[in-house]
């Protein structure tokens, strides 16, 4: 299964957008989006920007 980190890298690059472009739209430096990428803990509410900005839809359920 992949990280969310991995994830959201990955979305990134779909979508065509630089750390800093997430960043910005986010409302958020290129480092935190940078941070989460390496799989570092960043806050809920950061975390809920960058999906908001990558179209991804955060969830809790983990499938099986």
């Amino acid at each position: 299964m992949k990280s969310i980190g991995e994830r959201i890298r990955e979305r990134r690059n779909e979508m065509g957008y630089s750390l800093e472009e997430v960043g910005a739209k986010a409302g958020l430096s290129f480092k935190t989006v940078l941070t989460v990428e390496h799989g570092k803990p960043i806050t809920m509410v950061s975390l809920m920007a960058i999906c908001r900005v990558l179209n991804l839809e955060l969830s809790l359920n983990e499938k099986e």
